[in-house]
């Protein structure tokens, strides 16, 4: 997510603030490493700290996963999001702030992907104008991309997480499926990797140059195998 909002802010100094892009080369650029692990970190540690099972926890969800998945509990790795105490219904401030924590990281890269994506939407045209066919063309296409990579993560991955944070706050006794949430997660990667090849052109173009010398050379294989079943090898005896 934080590589995400580093690429908003390439595409946006590539239009508006050429000079900034002097961040990116060289030593500098090793400030966008510390940028997302910086962020790794902090949903690591609050993950680890806030969001640890406990004793309630582990008594709150040990009935429902020997039901459902037949399995202890206190022997799976996990973390648990317990918002209020089964026993007296206190606050479990702890885990509330895990879930703080969770959002603010999340809310703060979305911050920067939609002011940057909003300034590029409504004045790019105006600012690359003056630049050559091709570049503009360059520019739309990485902004769609931009665009339709961040929607694809919301739909399939940052919702459905949302959804299973928000719920154990609101107190409601709702049984998901997780293993079809938990799918969804992994289609990420593909789907990302894919929206690249299909709006840029020059990648659209490869790709379909690289499928069709590999079914080119499927086919010839194939014509290669059916010829020398239908006309095998013979010899014959030197007299």
């Amino acid at each position: 997510m934080s590589l995400l909002s580093v690429h908003f802010i390439y595409r946006y100094w590539a239009v508006f603030d050429t000079n900034k892009l002097n961040y990116f080369q060289g030593i500098r650029s090793l400030n966008w490493f510390g940028y997302c692990t910086f962020f790794g970190f902090q949903y690591a540690l609050g993950t680890y700290f806030f969001l640890a099972r406990d004793e309630i926890a582990d008594e709150y969800f040990r009935e429902d996963v020997l039901l459902r998945y037949n399995a202890n509990i206190t022997e799976l790795p996990a973390m648990s999001i317990v918002a209020y105490d089964p026993v007296d219904g206190s606050i479990r401030w702890f885990n509330l702030m895990g879930v703080i924590n969770i959002s603010a990281i999340v809310n703060f890269q979305y911050a920067i992907m939609i002011y940057c994506g909003w300034t590029m939407h409504t004045k790019m045209e105006d600012k690359i104008k003056h630049f050559s066919e091709t570049l503009r063309k360059h520019h739309k296409q990485f902004f769609k991309t931009l665009v339709i990579q961040i929607t694809t993560p919301t739909i399939i991955l940052f919702i459905p997480i949302t959804i299973i944070m928000i719920l154990p706050i609101m107190n409601l006794d709702i049984s998901l499926p997780t293993g079809v949430f938990l799918c969804s997660f992994t289609l990420y990667p593909a789907t990302d990797s894919m929206t690249v090849m299909y709006v840029v052109s020059e990648y659209k173009n490869t790709a379909k140059r690289i499928h069709k010398v590999f079914g080119n050379g499927i086919k010839e294989i194939q014509v290669s195998r059916i010829s020398s079943t239908i006309n095998p090898a013979s010899t014959a005896p030197f007299s």
